[in-house]
Parts: C-alpha cells; structure tokens; sequence
C-alpha cells in the first residue's frame, strides 16, 4: 500500500535526471536500440534492462519507469515489515514503524525510478539470508548471497565494495569459496547478457574506462546541500542504533562497515536517494535482532525523531518546465523524427518519446574530450535532427561545452522559438510540420 501511495502521490512530481535517463534509454531498447552502443551513459546496465521490461507492460514513459521502481519498493517494504511481523509485537506498535519507514523513504526520494530503488530490494534480501533464521544450508546460502552481490554490480559499480566487505566478514557458516563462487556467477549472468548482444566492450569502456582520463572529473561530484541534511542524519541516527541491538558488538561493526559499503555512491554525489538501500539494510538488520516489546521500546523514541524530521521534507518539483519543453517538441516534431536536447535534459527526451539523433543525448563537462565533442557534431551533421533544443545556462553552455556544436545550430539551424531559457531550433530546409494545436501553458 505504501509502495501504491507513493507511485499515484509522485507521478507528477519529483523529476530526477537520473529517471530520465533510464527512462529515455529504455524506450530506446524497447525500440530495438541499445545502452552505450546507440545511447551513451556512464551507469552499469542492468537497471535500464528491468526499466525496459516493466515499461514493456506498463507504458513507455515516466509512468511506466516508476512502475519499476514501485515493484521493488513494494518487495522490499514486504520483506521489511514481514521481519516485523515475525516478532512478538502489537499491530500499534508496527504502525508507527510501517510509518516511519514511509518518511524515510519520502526523504530519500524512494518514488523516482534509479538503481537504488533495486539494490535496496537486493540489499534486504541478503541481510534477510544473513541474520535471519537460517533456512537452507550454509554452502548454498553463501552461493546466493554472492549471486545476488554479482547482480548488485550490475546496477552500481560501487556495489563491489560491498562485496567485498560480505567476503571478509566472520559470517560465513561455510567455506568462502561458496561466497566467492557465488559472486563470480551474478557477474557472469549479466556480463555474458551485454557479451551476446555485442556490447560488452562499449559497457566497459563507458562504465569503467572513460573514467579513467575525464577531462572534468570534479565536475561529476558535488557537495551535501540542506535538502539532503535530515536523510543523512536519520541514516547516521540508523548506524548508531546498530550497537544498541541485543548482539555482539563485533557483529555491529561489521554491520556498520556493511552498510556504509552500501552507501558507497552517496559519498561520490551526495544525493539523498543513495542513502535508500543502506537505510532499508540497516532497518532489515535492527528488526532481525531486536526482539520483544521492551526492545522496540527503546527504538520507539527513534521513529518520533523521524516523525519530526518529516517536518523538514520539501514538496517536489514538478515536471511543468520540462513538459513546457516536450509540449514544443510536439509542435515542431513528429514522433519518428529525431532531435537533440542539451546540455542537459533526459527527462524531455522521455516525456516527449523522440530519440535522439545522437547517442550522446546529453553533454557535461565531465566528458567533453576531442573525441565526444568531434563524435557528437559529426552525428548531429550525418543524421540532421528536425529539431535542437538548446538550454544552455550560466553553469552549463553549449558554447562552452561544444563551440564547434554552437557554430553547425547557427549555420544550419533557424531560431523559431525561445521561451523560458530554451531556444528551439529548426533544421533550415526541413519541411514544416503543421500546426497540432497543443496547448501551451504560459
């Protein structure tokens, strides 16, 4: 229900470029095209396929990515309430716990479709194995565990820290070689995937090796700001209450050292949202291992402290400005003509369901290098996109990014339109569309 609530309160609400630029490559695999051969991103590949598959079914746009993220949320809402339900507690005393789980993930922005929204499931479902009482033997145990800490690199590079951290942890009732196999065969099942569809090398050479000589790597990270600060002191309050649990305080530093493994990307860009899967590790843990009315009493006081931290959460934006912009893509394109949106705006491509005339749909300074920017005008200049939108701004500028981009849009291009900081720019000899009377907000 909590899941549901969440999927009809955000539908318009909250836009994310990371959303987007699942979204926008997902339509395009539906469409026969694929992630970083036709669609460049810098993200491990299985979050666009399971965006894919759900959109496959449930409509190919934002509605239908966030049907994505709604399913694993509400699989791992059930697993983390089952724990609940498993212990000798009254239903008043699991409400407020059903609730405080729903603030925190309103302030870790749980509603938008991201890999986080995945690995938390992941996340869950491992510490549920681990801690939980144990209902197969060790041997097979550890060898899913590892799989599914395979699979977890499919969704986050940074997952293999975590991995790493379950393969040194005094966990394993059996050998670790069981773990270690396990861990080899879900990065197997998704690496032998890209390898049959012919883009094992682009996967790694975007994921990994671009990396490697950015020409801006700062530019990919940024500081904590205040919408994050109550999300970050809920998760620490979280970790601090793993040593009040009835265990030994060894197994609590492991725990810890896990969790923050698992909250690894936050630390590289500090979102609030990459927070999710630590928290609901953190909370499958504490509910294991407190047991009894008098334990929980003492973590009652922690779900008031997030009530009040609720006060702080902001209303989401909504999409307005990005569905001004898709409204004028529809009144100068038709859905089978190409266009181009930059620097910087995935979610158009996914509201307004044209693809982009290049497979660098977006353009940021960390990967402007001589061969992105000679790459991206050829592409634009071969396959002439009807349309180019530029929404160039003082932090992101396409004359800065690209000149020689900026001098084919002038050359080639018409200026037809300019409103609310996006220029529209039609290609010179394309035959004009008429009119579809769309509405057009003010």
């Amino acid at each position: 229900m909590i899941a549901t609530a969440f999927y009809f309160a955000f539908q318009g609400l909250g836009p994310f470029s990371d959303e987007g630029s699942f979204c926008t490559i997902a339509q395009g695999i539906l469409h026969g095209r694929l992630p970083y051969r036709d669609y460049f991103n810098e993200k491990p590949p299985l979050q666009y396929f399971w965006t894919a598959l759900v959109m496959r079914f449930a409509g190919d746009g934002v509605e239908g990515a966030r049907a994505a993220s709604t399913i694993t949320l509400a699989l791992t809402l059930g697993l983390l309430l089952s724990r609940l339900a498993k212990q000798p507690v009254s239903l008043g005393l699991m409400l407020p716990w059903a609730g405080t789980i729903a603030v925190i993930g309103l302030m870790m922005k749980v509603y938008n479709n991201t890999a986080e929204s995945t690995l938390a499931l992941l996340f869950v479902a491992c510490a549920v194995m681990i801690f939980g009482r144990q209902w197969m033997r060790p041997g097979p145990q550890a060898l899913l565990v590892g799989s599914i800490q395979g699979l977890a690199c499919g969704f986050r590079q940074t997952m293999v820290v975590s991995a790493f951290i379950l393969l040194i942890s005094p966990w394993h009732r059996a050998k670790r070689w069981w773990y270690f196999a396990g861990f080899l065969l879900g990065m197997a099942l998704w690496v032998a995937m890209l390898w049959s569809m012919g883009i094992l090398q682009d996967a790694l050479g975007a994921t990994v090796f671009f990396h490697l000589d950015n020409p801006s790597g700062s530019s990919y990270f940024r500081l904590i700001d205040e919408n994050d600060y109550a999300a970050l002191l809920i998760w620490l309050l979280s970790l601090g209450s793993v040593f009040i649990a009835p265990s030994r305080s060894r197994e609590a530093v492991w725990v810890v050292a896990w969790a923050i493994a698992a909250a690894a990307p936050f630390f590289g860009r500090m979102d609030a949202f990459r927070l999710w899967p630590s928290m609901s590790l953190i909370l499958s843990y504490l509910f294991i291992r407190l047991s009894g009315t008098a334990s929980f009493m003492g973590l009652v006081s922690f779900s008031v402290v997030v009530a009040l931290g609720s006060a702080t959460l902001h209303r989401p934006d909504s999409f307005w400005w990005t569905t001004q912009i898709t409204e004028r893509i529809g009144k100068y394109v038709a859905e089978n003509e190409t266009i181009w949106i930059g620097p910087f705006e995935p979610n158009a491509y996914c509201l307004s369901k044209r693809p982009s005339a290049t497979k660098y749909y977006f353009i940021l300074p960390w990967m402007v290098k001589p061969e992105v920017r000679e790459e991206l005008v050829k592409e634009i200049t071969v396959n002439r996109p009807k349309l180019i939108v530029d929404l160039s701004n003082p932090t992101y500028s396409l004359k800065e990014l690209v000149p020689d981009l900026d001098r084919l849009i002038q050359e080639k291009y018409a200026l037809v339109e300019h409103h609310d900081g996006a220029g529209y720019f039609i290609l010179r000899d394309a035959p004009r569309r008429k009119s579809t009377n769309l509405p057009l907000n003010p």
